[in-house]
């Protein structure tokens, strides 16, 4: 990604902050919306990282970090071929976890942190794009969609021999912004690949 100048701000609180300069190479970023979330993608890019947003809704900002150089697919990462990467950093921030779920609520939309299922194919959706010791990190108010994630980790066999999580409760002032501003309670987690 080219064409960002030295202007991105460096002070908003997003995924990215404290990783190092080096060390990631390719950079997905799901599901970005807000201009913050842009601005982090520009900034890693001034890093030296290839980066990627991908969002099935095609929106302004998204229009202007492309017109800027910037490498946007409006797509879903399910629908994301892999090809695209591995990456080495995949970073979420509060994810749209509502949906219809089949056998857990067929009439009106629920969090998927009610099937097993659901929960996997999310998760999977994600690890199955990072390359070894590659990270995704994840943002959520959601105390049920953490423990279900980390559940995933811990009970999938599967997964478990492959990737680990570690989960950081972090107050509102140390997460990123978020939209969703009715819950208090925010985690940060880390998964990562093995070799």
């Amino acid at each position: 990604m080219h064409g960002f100048g030295q202007s991105t701000p460096l002070n908003a609180l997003v995924s990215s902050d404290r990783l190092p300069a080096r060390g990631f190479r390719q950079v997905l970023i799901v599901g970005a919306e807000r201009s913050d979330e842009f601005d982090d993608a520009k900034r890693m890019a001034l890093h030296g990282h290839s980066v990627t947003i991908v969002n099935p809704r095609d929106t302004a900002v998204a229009a202007r970090f492309e017109r800027e150089g910037g490498s946007f697919i409006r797509s879903t990462i399910e629908r994301l071929p892999t090809e695209l990467g591995p990456f080495d950093l995949i970073c979420e921030n509060y994810p749209y976890t509502v949906a219809r779920v089949a056998g857990a609520c067929d009439d009106k939309p629920c969090p998927i942190w009610l099937s097993r299922r659901e929960v996997r194919a999310y998760a999977t959706a994600r690890l199955k794009h990072l390359a070894p010791t590659g990270q995704w990190i994840v943002f959520t108010e959601s105390p049920g969609f953490t423990y279900a994630l980390q559940s995933i980790v811990r009970n999938d066999e599967t997964i478990r021999r492959h990737f680990n999580v570690r989960v950081v409760r972090l107050t509102k002032r140390q997460a990123p912004p978020s939209s969703y501003p009715h819950l208090t309670s925010r985690f940060k987690l880390v998964f990562k690949r093995s070799r």
